[in-house]
């Protein structure tokens, strides 16, 4: 029965997704969400984002939304590579989170003079449970007046139990992914993702 066990066991881990840095990562870098707004992910905290508007998941390969997908404010789920939230493993009720989401393309791809405009920040979120977290910033659905615009997720795993009170940014044009985290002590996200939204046709 032994060696049953061990069989089972080696399909088991098998058949568990490997969180490589290049593999988490290059999806973020060719689509120059690395360096435009973040430096890396840290993938090491085994930390899975899973946002949804409606049917829709985004993730790392940038899927195309419309404005009306996005008007409302997605669902998300923080997970473990098993999809367990709340993992003994790697999810702790003690651990907070900040989710922001981005977009590093204002007011224009080709003049991105607004980079970033802050469309949502939630901080202090228990056990990434996004919808007990500090709205430090109400989620504002896209609104590109020209061209394709990313928008970028960003999860952080906050140190230790460190709460963050930042105040509402006077305003959200010029918001800085990177310099918040840094004012923060964030480090790199441990996950992130993005999709993009058109603006209408026949705008310039």
């Amino acid at each position: 029965m032994t060696g049953v066990y061990k069989a089972l066991t080696l399909l088991l881990v098998s058949s568990l997704p490997i969180l490589v840095p290049g593999d988490e990562t290059s999806d973020l870098t060719a689509a120059k969400i690395i360096p435009d707004v973040l430096d890396g992910v840290d993938t090491s905290h085994g930390v899975q984002i899973k946002l949804s508007y409606g049917q829709a998941r985004v993730d790392t390969k940038g899927i195309r939304l419309t404005r009306a997908d996005t008007a409302s404010s997605p669902s998300v789920d923080i997970t473990d590579v098993m999809g367990n939230v709340f993992s003994s493993l790697k999810l702790h009720k003690s651990s907070l989170y900040t989710l922001i989401i981005s977009d590093p393309d204002a007011p224009s791809p080709a003049m991105p003079s607004n980079r970033e405009y802050l469309h949502w920040l939630v901080a202090n979120a228990p056990g990434g449970n996004i919808s007990k977290g500090t709205e430090i910033e109400p989620y504002a659905g896209p609104t590109p007046p020209a061209g394709v615009h990313r928008y970028v997720v960003s999860l952080f795993l906050q140190p230790g139990t460190t709460r963050v009170d930042a105040e509402t940014p006077a305003s959200r044009s010029g918001f800085n992914t990177r310099a918040f985290a840094k004012k923060y002590g964030l480090g790199d996200p441990v996950q992130a993702a993005y999709f993009t939204v058109a603006a209408p046709a026949g705008s310039e």
